[in-house]
């Protein structure tokens, strides 16, 4: 080329909008890299100008679409930047709640499934990353008798953790997911996040009218969302009748995604025998206990299923936990009654006729 010109690059190292398929991840890949290090000082980085060309002077303008030159890249090392990128903006992001993390979270959800046990140490690094930025040490310490950002971006993060343990294409992701969450902890602290929001269920107002905002309330801005974008962390069927505020229900979201994971870390325990590295942390009495109370707590009552799946794997056979059940409500109904003659100085007392239809419903 002549002197003071650039050499133009080679046809392998030039990227061009036009030629992009939304369709091919690999495109999408590098389009996000490129955009995300648009104010990079690097000049190869960087879209030329648009070029305008005129021919004869009754002719029109016509513009050339801009061209980025990009040196050859691996497509696993266009996912591992994109995964650090997307990590390094969780935090910033979430501080604004649920609906803004939630296109975030779902790029990540992609980026996991690309993950197998090609490399497992890689694999191993990157989900030990991607929990301790998901789940910090005190997600357990978050208030759940109110809707917060933090809270619907916690839902949102276990139910990334859901969706990657149910994968059935490549085992090592969950197991690599599990040993990760195990070894924080996790499986104490999920426990005691159903406990508390029990308490909150229990805390609700049986008839919903109640609890509605009254005459005069501040108005409160809804966004309105696709079910066609929020595949697959939201059904089709929830997107239809909560689209202008997803974390509408909150607190039964939370309980379907916590219910959720229980079941899938007990049923990877169970399916490996005990030894060091894969010690029981499921204390059965307690999470029996528990499971029995969302099932006989009547403003839990959208989670009953879910219960029901969950304890009928703690008991591990029809028989165990028909017997579980009755044993539970006997006991309930004793502890009632036991403090009924409490009251009445072991019944000695006459009894009202309130405290007598109280014993006959425990009897």
């Amino acid at each position: 080329p002549p002197q003071g010109e650039e050499k133009p690059l080679p046809q392998s190292e030039i990227f061009n909008f036009d030629d992009i398929d939304m369709n091919d991840e690999e495109a999408q890949l590098k389009l996000a890299i490129l955009m995300s290090m648009g104010s990079s000082s690097d000049s190869s980085l960087s879209p030329p100008p648009i070029k305008t060309t005129t021919g004869s002077a009754s002719s029109t303008p016509t513009t050339t679409a801009p061209v980025l030159s990009l040196k050859p890249v691996e497509s696993g090392n266009l996912r591992d930047a994109y995964f650090s990128l997307l990590i390094d903006e969780f935090t910033p992001v979430s501080e604004k709640g649920g609906f803004s993390a939630l296109p975030l979270l779902q790029l990540l959800h992609v980026l996991t499934q690309k993950l197998t046990s090609t490399d497992r140490d890689l694999t191993r690094l990157k989900i030990d990353n991607l929990v301790s930025t998901l789940l910090p040490d005190n997600s357990n310490r978050i208030k759940l008798n109110e809707r917060t950002p933090r809270l619907e971006v916690l839902f949102l993060s276990l139910l990334v953790f859901a969706h990657m343990l149910s994968r059935d294409d490549d085992s090592v992701v969950a197991e690599e997911l599990t040993r990760v969450l195990r070894k924080r902890g996790f499986v104490d602290s999920l426990y005691d996040l159903a406990d508390s929001l029990l308490e909150c269920f229990k805390r609700k107002p049986k008839d919903k009218a109640a609890s509605s905002v009254p005459t005069g309330g501040l108005l409160k801005v809804h966004r309105q969302a696709s079910s066609s974008c929020l595949s697959p962390f939201f059904p089709e069927s929830y997107v239809k009748h909560h689209s202008d505020d997803l974390f509408a229900d909150y607190h039964q979201l939370l309980g379907e995604i916590i219910l959720q994971l229980a079941l899938c870390l007990y049923r990877y325990e169970r399916s490996f025998p005990e030894d060091s590295e894969n010690k029981r942390l499921f204390s059965l009495g307690k999470w029996r206990n528990l499971v029995c109370r969302y099932l006989y707590t009547k403003q839990a009552s959208p989670l009953k299923k879910l219960a029901k799946r969950l304890l009928s794997s703690l008991c591990r056979s029809k028989a165990r936990y028909n017997e579980f059940c009755d044993e539970y409500q006997l006991l309930q109904a004793f502890t009632k009654v036991s403090k009924l003659s409490a009251t009445t100085n072991e019944f000695t007392e006459e009894l009202s006729y309130v405290k007598g239809v109280k014993l006959v419903n425990n009897l």
